[in-house]
């Protein structure tokens, strides 16, 4: 239920800091960001 409650609250943020993020970080964004859907299912058009 973790994960919906965190979908249903996140929130556009703007204002950065500029605070560096570590590389474990870094991987973990963007393992989540090649597992999220696409549009239409155009998969072909990504790499």
């Amino acid at each position: 239920m973790e994960t919906l409650q965190t979908i249903k609250s996140r929130r556009s943020i703007r204002k950065y800091t500029g605070e560096k993020i570590s590389k474990d970080q870094l991987d973990q964004i963007l393992t989540a960001a090649q597992a999220s859907p696409v549009g239409l299912g155009k998969y072909k058009n990504l790499h």
